[in-house]
């Protein structure tokens, strides 16, 4: 199995904007801080990714505050991420904000890209795959510089927390954003209608009824793009699921896309906010850190494409 870049401690690299004129020694100090600070966050990240396969049993263990303190020191570590709250889902004496980190690329014309995870809670891959995309773009932001990105990486914390596909209000989200009743989605689309278009949008999720990883897409006419996706997945020594016409990925065509019955976010995010949209899958049965690779590899490969 390849690595994902920039994942190994002894490639780690931070870059941050210069200053216009003058380099003294608090500005190294502050360099070093946050060099040092961003090694010991990818060695928690590290740790987490290869602990024993995930189990219902743990579930009760997750702390949405331990999260959160993971999301800060990454976005303390480099210049180029900012991080708000889109907004505070409660349920009883549970509450947590859904938090937005934001990478702003220096090229005078960028692209707009949202990317999402944690949607079902029972999908723990998804938030640790945009942690990643996260920690790859910080190694190198040069390399996206074309791009200004969004990142939601825990949409549904009350099903993360619990370890169940629905919030703690048993609203499916990912079917919710047609209706707009969950707290959730309310939050993120009024998030969405503020930044009205994007070039490119992601949701992670994965399924247990398959063993491949794939990617389903809506209205697509850039299906060589997503097969090319894929395929380089699949070099990297992961499985793909297989359909009868491809393997890898499947397209529900723009005209059956409004007709869906199960419609989910990403047929939602096709029909309002961008034509290229994919809802990304991977199997449960690899460890945590091949799932996490597999998702952070098709961001990379997706992002890229916008060059």
């Amino acid at each position: 199995m390849s690595h994902l870049p920039g994942l190994l401690l002894p490639h780690i690299k931070v870059s941050t904007k210069p200053e216009e004129d003058h380099k003294g020694d608090i500005q190294t100090g502050m360099l070093i801080n946050k060099k040092i600070a961003f090694r010991l966050f990818v060695a928690f990240t590290l740790i987490w990714m290869f602990r024993p396969a995930y189990s219902f049993a743990d579930t009760q263990q997750r702390d949405v505050y331990q999260f959160e303190q993971r999301i800060v020191q990454l976005v303390e570590s480099s210049d180029y991420f900012s991080m708000r709250t889109l907004g505070i889902v409660k349920y009883g004496t549970f509450s947590s904000p859904i938090w937005l980190i934001s990478f702003k690329g220096d090229a005078v014309k960028t692209k707009k890209v949202f990317i999402s995870g944690g949607v079902h809670g029972d999908e723990p891959a998804g938030p640790e795959a945009v942690l990643a995309t996260i920690i790859e773009v910080a190694n190198d932001p040069s390399k996206y510089e074309h791009v200004n990105i969004d990142f939601v990486p825990l949409v549904n914390p009350s099903g993360w927390v619990n370890g169940t596909r629905l919030n703690a209000a048993g609203e499916d989200i990912n079917r919710d954003f047609h209706l707009l009743k969950s707290q959730e989605a309310i939050i993120i689309n009024d998030y969405l209608l503020s930044r009205r278009r994007y070039k490119l949008m992601i949701d992670h999720h994965e399924d247990p009824r398959y063993p491949g990883f794939y990617v389903v897409t809506y209205g697509n006419d850039r299906l060589s793009l997503i097969a090319d996706v894929t395929q380089k997945v699949k070099e990297a020594g992961y499985p793909l699921r297989s359909f009868k016409c491809n393997e890898g990925y499947f397209n529900v065509s723009k005209k059956m896309t409004p007709k869906l019955k199960n419609k989910t976010f990403m047929s939602y995010a096709r029909s309002h906010y961008s034509k290229m949209a994919y809802q990304i899958e991977s199997p449960i049965s690899p460890n945590m850190r091949d799932r996490t690779i597999m998702h952070s590899m098709a961001d990379q490969e997706f992002i890229n494409s916008l060059r």
